[in-house]
């Protein structure tokens, strides 16, 4: 039980969260402040401990759901070792993947499944780990899951005319970790990149300080996008993809703070809870918005201010896949 806490703790809750001028920023861990670099340190090691003390995982159960514009609302159950139903004309199959005590149907992810599908031109499909996913260790399951996505994604490439480089892999929370090693996985089974991946706020906590191997990495894919909207809490708190869009900073979300003072209790966690979920909508919106526009931000998270440079990307589904370097973005 104890074991137990302490990853639904690491998962859900702020161990490190330092926001201070960018003399952090270029710094090793040994030259923290004791009181910082104490509490990483002491992080890594309960990472240790965690991923020491996995369980064999259970991943029976992982179903791959197709929508296309044939089928917005019922999805077709993929059989992973003969995914014909898979149309071959579209321009791009996203693949969706949902986070830690989470499903296909959970907060946002409709909405962002049928932002795809309303745009036209792409396949989705929901991959449907959820009976892993609200276990105490789903972390220890990722790697295994994600080796079952990356066959069928070599598969779609390999049989059935679906490129690996129109590929989209779209994950948040746990499910943009995931999406790493599924892109580790596909270069492993069939030696090719995945086309894109957007990480959603990647989960941080037992992650922070992980090797390029155990994590989300701009390696994973041919172009790796990061929305960074908890970091530090629920999400990653620095950069981690090709491109970094740090959204208000990319901690808390103006949009989710609530002024209840006789609930703070319930305000602070529904603060955390909407900053983490809201990457999921914003997301959704870019596909039919350009208002997401970063300005380059060389000190992001630490120090949230524009670069002399002035340079800008859009951020989204339409962020250029050569883009590079981390942008502050402004919502409001």
């Amino acid at each position: 039980m104890r074991r137990s806490a302490v990853t639904l703790f690491l998962l859900y809750l702020p161990l490190f969260h330092a926001k201070s001028d960018d003399v952090f920023s270029n710094m090793t861990v040994g030259e923290l402040p004791d009181g910082i670099r104490d509490q990483i340190v002491g992080m890594f090691s309960i990472r240790q401990s965690i991923m020491s003390h996995c369980d064999p995982p259970d991943v029976e159960g992982v179903d791959f759901l197709l929508y296309t514009r044939n089928n917005v609302r019922e999805p077709i159950v993929l059989n992973p070792l003969d995914p014909v139903e898979v149309p071959t004309s579209l321009k791009s199959t996203v693949i969706i993947i949902h986070g830690f005590i989470s499903t296909p149907n959970a907060v946002g992810l409709p909405k962002l499944r049928n932002a795809y599908l309303n745009k036209g031109g792409y396949n989705v499909i929901m991959v449907d780990w959820s009976k892993t996913a609200f276990t105490v260790h789903a972390v220890c399951s990722l790697p295994m899951i994600a080796s079952q996505v990356a066959r069928l994604v070599c598969l779609l490439d390999s049989k059935y005319n679906v490129p690996i480089e129109t590929i989209h892999l779209v994950g948040h929370s746990l499910g943009a970790q995931m999406s790493g090693f599924i892109g580790q996985d596909t270069l492993e089974i069939c030696q090719k990149h995945v086309g894109r991946i957007t990480g959603l706020d990647p989960t941080g906590s037992v992650f922070f300080g992980a090797p390029i191997q155990d994590r989300l990495d701009p390696t994973d894919a041919r172009f790796v996008q990061i929305i960074h909207t908890n970091g530090g809490m629920s999400g990653y708190l620095t950069q981690c993809g090709h491109v970094d869009f740090f959204v208000n900073c990319g901690t808390l979300q103006l949009n989710c703070m609530m002024l209840d003072f006789m609930k703070i209790l319930e305000t602070i966690l529904n603060d955390l809870l909407c900053s983490h979920l809201i990457s999921i909508d914003y997301m959704a919106e870019s596909l039919s918005s350009d208002k997401f526009m970063g300005v380059s931000c060389s000190g992001c998270p630490f120090f949230c201010a524009e670069d002399e440079s002035g340079r800008k990307e859009i951020m989204g589904e339409y962020t250029p896949n050569t883009t590079t370097g981390s942008f502050l973005v402004t919502v409001t």
